[in-house]
């Protein structure tokens, strides 16, 4: 994504927060609660690990001698590789990973 693009997409997201936050302050001059659309819960979200980190543990833990347990624990989610691993495994991966340490 290009600096345009992403300047274009900040302002989108800005223009929709504006719209929300009119929405809140009609209602609250209303004073009805009735007026106040249901917002749904908003998970905080887990900060996203990408591919690169868990190749940076995973070949650290390599070169530190722990070549078979990486190998098993990439078995473990199905992938005989990890450029093969389901991304939705990663941040498990990445924690399992460190954790080796622990088996020293």
């Amino acid at each position: 994504m290009n600096l345009t693009e992403s300047l274009m997409k900040i302002v989108t997201d800005l223009k929709m927060l504006s719209d929300d936050l009119e929405k809140v302050v009609l209602a609250a001059a209303n004073k009805n609660n009735d007026d106040f659309e249901k917002i749904p819960d908003v998970e905080e979200s887990a900060p996203t690990v990408t591919l690169e980190e868990v190749r940076a543990v995973l070949a650290e833990k390599s070169r530190m001698g722990m070549t078979a347990a990486v190998r098993n624990l990439l078995n473990e989610y199905g992938a005989e590789k990890l450029s093969t691993l389901d991304p939705k495994y990663y941040t498990e991966i990445l924690k399992r990973a460190e954790d080796l340490n622990n088996g020293i």
